[in-house]
C-alpha cells in the first residue's frame, strides 16, 4: 500500500472542524473523508478499505472517540488495520497515558496547531503503508459494506441501531 491509496477518515460532530481538518490535510496531498457523527464513521470505514487512519473527536453526542476505536477494532478483527489519533479541547477528560494504552497513536490538543496535525497524521500514514494487511479481513470488511448497502436507505434510525449493536459487542466482549 502507497502513501497515496491510503486515506484518513475524520470523525467529528462539528462539521466545521471536520471539514477543516479535511480541507488542511487535503492541501498537503492527504486523502481525506469526513464523519459528523460515530455511526457514520463506522459506516464509511466499513466502506471504504482504503480508509487506514482515523483522526477522531473525544466528545461527540452518540459516541466517545475511545469508544469508536473499539468499534474500528472490532470491525476490522482486532488487529486494528488502522491507526488512530484522537482530538479533544478537553485534556482533563481524558490521560496521554490512557489514550496511548489502548492503543492511539496521538492525541492531539484544540485549537489545533496545523503543524502538528500534519506531522501526526503523516505518521500515521507512513506506519500504515509500511504494515501488511490480511486479505481475509477486508474482504470481510467489504462484503459487510456491500450488505449493508445492498439493505436499503441509510436513515438516523438505522445509524442509531448500528451504533448501539456495536455498542453491546463491545460490552459482551469486555465480559468474556
Amino acid at each position: 500500500m502507497t502513501a497515496d491509496s491510503c486515506k484518513v477518515l475524520v470523525v467529528d460532530d462539528d462539521a466545521n472542524c471536520a471539514d477543516e481538518l479535511c480541507l488542511l490535510l487535503a492541501a498537503v496531498g492527504i486523502q481525506t473523508m469526513s464523519a459528523h457523527c460515530a455511526a457514520d464513521g463506522i459506516i464509511k470505514f466499513l466502506d471504504d478499505s482504503t480508509i487506514r487512519v482515523v483522526v477522531s473527536d473525544v466528545r461527540m453526542p452518540d459516541c466517545d472517540g475511545l469508544e469508536l476505536l473499539e468499534m474500528v477494532r472490532l470491525c476490522r478483527e482486532r488487529g486494528g488495520g488502522a491507526s488512530f489519533i484522537l482530538v479533544t479541547g478537553h485534556p482533563e477528560k481524558l490521560t496521554s497515558r490512557e489514550a496511548l494504552e489502548r492503543g492511539v497513536s496521538d492525541v492531539l490538543l484544540k485549537p489545533l496547531d496545523p503543524v502538528r496535525v500534519v506531522d501526526a497524521v503523516a505518521r500515521a500514514v507512513a506506519l500504515q503503508t509500511g504494515a501488511t494487511r490480511r486479505t481475509e479481513d477486508r474482504a470481510r470488511t467489504a462484503e459487510m459494506a456491500r450488505e449493508f448497502r445492498n439493505a436499503g436507505a441509510v436513515d438516523d434510525v438505522l445509524l442509531d441501531d448500528v451504533l448501539a449493536a456495536l455498542k453491546k459487542i463491545l460490552r459482551d466482549d469486555k465480559r468474556h
